[in-house]
């Protein structure tokens, strides 16, 4: 029995001797550039370059608490690319206010030349300040349907032109300086409404542009007749609308409004874009001034304004005026013209362009 105990202790014995002994001695040392300590890694540990404390910032000087990626980041901005930035924007910032003041520059050069074509095309009076000059230019120039983007004629846009326009040339403190009422209070025409000025100390260039934006703003009145705005909207430029749009007691069935456009108005908030023709015209035959062409084309487009309302016996009477009107510079008009059927004489000794206008009209 002692026997075989003996290759059992043997072996025990030998298993223990070729245990390493537990001895922190032993143990090798490690470099310190070879360790991958948690504060140096700065980059992916799959990285092959060795970590250098020396070449990264000291671990007490790291931000706990913001994150590695921003960190990062921050390292990215360095003195050369904070200069660089810093160049990029004033780069940036000196070609954006280049580009402003050309396309500026240009606008300005497109206006002017645009200024320029118009009055060439329709003159108006140097006396006039500069925007009673732009207002008269724009109504004349759209008044053309080739001069619109849309090739027909916008009345609302050009009526609001002329508007203007007239509205500083009745101004006593912008050009209407030297305007004369006729009589203390002026003279008043029922259902017109105040009548014309006294122009005869005014130039004959300012009566002839003034004449026409009294014609221009008839013509515009004709054409929108029975148009009307909302009262209530807040636009700066309020949209003109026909009477079929508007909604109301008096148009059960509107007609839609067009892509675009804002909701049509109702009927009580509604007021006339223009007053009517005849106040236009009234105000040419009533004032002082104009010529006798002038008072007779005014004469003649209300009586066509009257014939065309279906008003026949009124549209007479005007025609009539205007052939009065016609007749009474010449000396004897009758050895001219016969003024009760408009018939010119085939005898007459001279005939005058305003004659020949009232007759044939």
């Amino acid at each position: 029995m002692p026997s075989s105990r003996l290759p059992t202790c043997r072996m025990q014995s030998l298993r223990r001797s070729l245990k390493p002994p537990n001895s922190p001695s032993n143990h090798p040392s490690l470099r310190q550039f070879s360790q991958n300590s948690q504060l140096l890694l700065i980059v992916s540990s799959g990285s092959p370059r060795p970590q250098l404390p020396f070449l990264y910032p000291a671990s007490h000087r790291l931000p706990t608490q913001v994150h590695r990626g921003q960190w990062q980041l921050a390292r990215l901005l360095t003195t050369e690319r904070k200069k660089y930035i810093k160049n990029t924007a004033k780069l940036t910032v000196k070609y954006t206010i280049g580009i402003h003041i050309i396309v500026s520059l240009c606008s300005i050069i497109s206006l002017a030349v645009l200024s320029e074509k118009q009055e060439r095309a329709f003159p108006s009076p140097p006396e006039w300040s500069l925007i009673t000059r732009f207002h008269f230019r724009n109504g004349r120039w759209w008044e053309l349907p080739e001069n619109n983007d849309e090739g027909v004629t916008d009345w609302s846009k050009l009526h609001r032109a002329y508007q203007r326009a007239l509205a500083r040339l009745e101004d006593p403190n912008k050009d209407g300086a030297g305007l004369i009422e006729q009589e203390e209070g002026g003279i008043l025409v029922p259902g017109v409404g105040k009548a014309g000025f006294d122009l005869s100390q005014k130039s004959e260039e300012w009566r002839r542009g003034y004449h026409e934006i009294l014609m221009g703003m008839a013509r515009a009145a004709e054409h929108l007749d029975g148009w009307v705005v909302d009262k209530t909207s807040q636009a700066k430029k309020k949209s003109a609308w026909p009477p079929e749009m508007v909604i109301g007691p008096s148009n059960p069935n509107p007609e839609p409004a067009p892509p675009g456009a804002p909701p049509a108005p109702l009927e009580e908030n509604c007021v006339p874009v223009s007053d009517p023709p005849e106040t236009f015209y009234l105000k040419i035959l009533t004032s002082k001034g104009f010529t006798t062409h002038q008072r007779l084309t005014a004469a003649l487009g209300y009586a066509d304004w009257l014939s065309f309302k279906g008003l026949k016996d009124s549209a007479e009477e005007m025609y009539k005026w205007g052939l009065d009107i016609a007749c009474s510079g010449l000396p004897d008009p009758t050895s001219i013209i016969d003024p009760t059927t408009g018939i010119i004489s085939a005898s007459a000794p001279y005939i005058t362009p305003n004659v020949v206008l009232a007759a044939t009209t």
